[in-house]
């Protein structure tokens, strides 16, 4: 069970790391604002990942407990609102490369 639970946790860790490449590649190239708020998502999910992968290394005490709760809770929320600002960013700029495209073809 628990090389099932760290080959997940590594598993999670290369994924987060590989979207962070292609989308740091991706802002590189394109300049779109979208890849840049997807990429400071994704490091805020590997913030959030390893706060809460440190708390493990440490005793358990219900204020350093809390501690990491909040820290990790904060990584969590910049995640949460670049990750769906960024994607609404794509998307909105795609959908406008579409109509562009359909209406061109018309």
């Amino acid at each position: 069970m628990e090389i099932l639970l760290h080959f997940t946790e590594l598993a999670t860790l290369g994924t987060e790391l590989t979207l962070l490449c292609l989308q740091v590649w991706a802002f590189r190239r394109y300049r779109h604002f979208s890849f840049l708020l997807l990429a400071v998502s994704t490091v805020a999910g590997i913030l959030y990942f390893g706060v809460f992968g440190a708390s493990y290394f440490f005793p358990i005490i219900a204020a350093r407990y809390l501690l990491f709760l909040i820290i990790g809770s904060c990584f969590l929320l910049v995640q949460m609102v670049f990750g769906i600002w960024g994607t609404v960013a794509l998307f909105s700029s795609y959908g406008a490369l579409a109509s562009k495209q359909t209406r061109g073809h018309a």
